[in-house]
């Protein structure tokens, strides 16, 4: 069985959205008239527009994923500090990510409001935009974190165990978002990521690994 990595507190430090567009008004015209139906221009052009909005709209699923409130790939650095100083959070710098190209914040959790919240860290990406974050909370928390990230997001993989570990996966607008309770931990973590800090922390994962493997075979 497939075992989920525990992503350590500073993962960002060492380290999408699938859209289906439909036919295009002039493909659907000719399925119609394929099919040996003769159209009037009134329901010609009502099939064009609708197409057209299909086109354009978005999933009815997709959320912009929020993190304590910002949205990520929207929210800058300078609000989200500001906006944690005045929250009481003591926000502080931790250098830039090597996966997103941005700085990094790391913030308290007990007074940004969130029952169990333990820390928050966040990073920006080149443009200084939220591209992820890491909060760390309390186990216990576990069974309500993830029921309020059913009503808000599109559930991708859940592991549910009595006794183990506890996992579930979910897709946003503009992020994948995890949850984690390794059976033997008191605490959960949920992770936010945009499509390009998660293939770079992939890359670094399987890099390690490999590296892993290697010394493995060179000691025998």
């Amino acid at each position: 069985m497939y075992r989920y990595p525990l992503i350590p507190i500073n993962a960002f430090a060492h380290a999408g959205r699938v859209v289906l567009f439909p036919s295009a008004p002039e493909r659907l015209v000719a399925h119609w008239r394929n099919a040996g139906h003769e159209m009037s221009p009134r329901v010609l052009f009502r099939t064009a527009l609708l197409g057209l909005l299909l086109a354009v709209a978005k999933p009815a699923t997709a959320n912009a994923a929020q993190l304590l409130g910002y949205t990520v790939g929207k929210s800058t650095y300078a609000e989200v500090k500001a906006s944690l100083q005045e929250r009481g959070a003591s926000p502080r710098d931790k250098g830039t990510s090597v996966h997103s190209g941005g700085p990094m914040l790391e913030a308290l959790g007990r007074p940004l409001g969130v029952e169990g919240l333990q820390s928050a860290f966040m990073i920006f990406d080149a443009r200084n935009r939220l591209a992820g974050g890491l909060l760390t909370l309390h186990k216990s928390r576990y069974d309500a974190v993830v029921q309020a990230l059913k009503a808000k997001y599109t559930l991708v993989h859940e592991v549910q165990h009595f006794v183990g570990n506890r996992f579930a996966e979910f897709r946003a607008d503009s992020a994948l978002v995890t949850v984690d309770a390794p059976h033997l931990s008191f605490e959960l973590t949920v992770l936010y990521r945009t499509p390009a800090v998660k293939a770079s922390m992939d890359r670094e994962a399987a890099a390690r690994e490999a590296n892993r493997r290697r010394v493995d075979i060179e000691q025998f």
